[in-house]
């Protein structure tokens, strides 16, 4: 049976992935997100030695439609021989953010109701695992999260939208993906779920999200807020 609406979806799942950006937290505001970028791409340009570039690689660059943020930038270095360098970089400032980044609004209800009712629960992300455990661990939420936390690999080009880290977590969890849901913020997430057949529910709370998710996919279920949800989960 097709579930058409968010609640519907939710309330049926045997599963529920989380993702972590804006559906749990904002780890950066966006003008400190352009500060990070700044910080990594001068700290590389430092590193790198200028006499071995004509023979070495270009720094990447995004492309006019990407989003200027932090995940958006270790995607463009994904196999590159400076991914390793912007990989920790990131990680470091994500670290340091995530001890200070808090809840989204009626998230830690959400995570308190679905854990009430013993359903699996996880969080999915391109963040490092470790910079998602220590925001969970430091607001008092990882009590509820009873499945693993599944971050970033190691290997920048398995990042989302490749499917990899939602394979993975379906496996685990010994479930097809038709019986579980998938709950993001951003088209890489989407893209992702669509690629194994995962029910795909956008949280867009506000106009730009809902846009660049909308223009993925005209028909993907929206939401603005994660009350709806949390009333969906106490009907189960």
């Amino acid at each position: 049976m097709v579930r058409s609406t968010p609640r519907e979806v939710l309330r049926h799942a045997y599963a529920v992935l989380l993702g972590f950006d804006e559906v749990l937290a904002r780890l950066y505001p966006a003008d400190e997100e352009r500060e990070v970028l700044r910080d990594v791409v001068g700290a590389l340009m430092e590193e790198r030695n200028p006499a071995e570039a004509p023979a070495g690689r270009p720094l990447p660059s995004s492309g006019p439609g990407d989003g200027a943020d932090t995940l958006s930038l270790l995607r463009t270095f994904a196999g590159h021989e400076l991914a390793d360098a912007v990989r920790d970089a990131v990680d470091l400032h994500d670290m340091r953010a995530a001890q200070h980044a808090r809840p989204t609004s009626h998230s830690r209800e959400l995570l308190r109701e679905l854990a009430a009712r013993s359903v699996p629960l996880t969080v999915v992300s391109d963040r490092s695992r470790a910079a998602v455990d220590l925001f969970l661990r430091h607001n008092q939420l990882i009590e509820h999260v009873r499945e693993p936390v599944y971050g970033r690999s190691f290997d920048l080009s398995r990042m989302m939208p490749r499917p990899d880290v939602l394979s993975n977590v379906l496996e685990d969890l010994g479930a097809p993906a038709s019986e579980c849901v998938l709950i993001a913020s951003t088209t890489a997430e989407q893209e992702a779920a669509r690629a194994v057949g995962l029910p795909f529910i956008g949280y867009a709370p506000d106009d730009s999200i809902r846009r660049h998710l909308r223009a993925a996919n005209e028909d993907v279920r929206l939401i603005s807020s994660l009350a709806p949800l949390v009333d969906a989960v106490r009907s189960r």
